[in-house]
């Protein structure tokens, strides 16, 4: 995808960071990851768009349910450019911190978003789903 768009139109897509964003990921992910491939249990799985929340949660929804382990669905709705990317993914790294950092998320899952929404000013979604 990259050479595509560095042959169409280098400058724009420079100018607007999609060149710059797609080399980043190239360092940090092999491919695109599909969730839908997935098939291992997560504690918790962020998104950050609704669409992709509810998406989740479908798909989650309509899985065989082995163990009935709790997954925590939180999304931290982040417009779709570099500026609020650096953005949802800085406040993603708080979450994670925070939740790792719990001693019962159970508990805590509720108390640790609020205080992210307070402090970064960023509206979150949460739900809680067993599989």
């Amino acid at each position: 995808m990259r050479a595509d768009l560095k042959v169409k139109d280098v400058e724009l897509y420079t100018q607007n960071g999609i060149l710059n964003m797609l080399e980043r990921n190239r360092k940090i992910k092999r491919a695109p990851e599909r969730w839908q491939e997935q098939r291992e249990h997560f504690d918790v799985v962020i998104t950050f768009e609704e669409r992709v929340f509810d998406l989740v949660i479908k798909d989650i929804q309509s899985r065989h349910r082995d163990s009935l382990q709790p997954v925590h669905i939180i999304n931290i709705e982040t417009k779709d450019n570099p500026a609020d990317a650096i953005v949802g993914a800085q406040v993603a790294g708080q979450l994670a911190q925070a939740l790792v950092n719990t001693e019962d998320i159970e508990e805590e899952v509720e108390a640790v978003i609020e205080g992210l929404e307070r402090k970064n000013d960023v509206p979150f979604l949460h739900t809680i789903l067993f599989f």
